[in-house]
């Protein structure tokens, strides 16, 4: 009976676009994704949930179908993990976390709380989120953070491929090259 229309995109692009930066990081991540010619994606914390952004899917022959607007999981998947690892504070992390069902996505899913804690944990000292058939059966992502004025991880810049389609040394390169322009994100000075 009821379908979004026009006004909605229409609400949608002007919020998003308020926000000053947001032609900046879309060109900062069209040069990643023509750098790396692989599916590019950023997300960012919205209250206590993980909203895609932007989702550049131009350079690999099979289209993974993330869309932008669309809530992403704080327990599967390179955008969820990566930005909640970082939530603060912890005591309000453990509240988010234990009061989600953590659903089974994809095979390698962490439905297990206390795991998911750990995970966190993980990705904080290593500096980055790896997801390897969490939200979808053969879809490999990874992640880094995105932090704003005050050096909170506010947001994650993330490439996602096909499993098997990149080696190890490969996935290194992609890692470092996440991190650079996370970092010229960085410098843009988010809100």
């Amino acid at each position: 009976k009821y379908s979004i229309g026009a006004r909605a995109y229409q609400i949608g692009s002007a919020y998003l676009y308020s926000k000053t930066s947001m032609d900046q990081i879309k060109s900062i991540l069209e040069k990643m994704a023509k750098e790396i010619k692989l599916s590019i994606g950023y997300a960012i914390l919205v209250e206590d949930k993980i909203l895609s952004i932007f989702e550049l899917e131009s350079y690999q022959a099979v289209q993974i179908g993330y869309r932008v607007g669309t809530y992403y999981p704080i327990h599967c998947g390179v955008y969820g993990k990566c930005i909640m690892a970082y939530y603060e504070p912890y005591e309000k992390l453990e509240e988010i976390v234990f009061s989600t069902k953590l659903d089974q996505k994809g095979p390698n899913t962490i439905t297990d709380h206390q795991k998911l804690l750990e995970e966190y944990a993980k990705i904080r000292k290593q500096g980055f989120a790896l997801s390897d058939e969490e939200n979808m059966k053969g879809i490999v992502g990874i992640g880094v953070p995105v932090r704003n004025l005050k050096n909170k991880v506010t947001a994650c810049i993330a490439v996602k491929y096909i499993k098997g389609t990149v080696d190890d040394a490969e996935r290194e390169a992609i890692l470092e090259r996440l991190k650079y322009y996370a970092e010229r994100i960085n410098n843009l000075n988010l809100w």
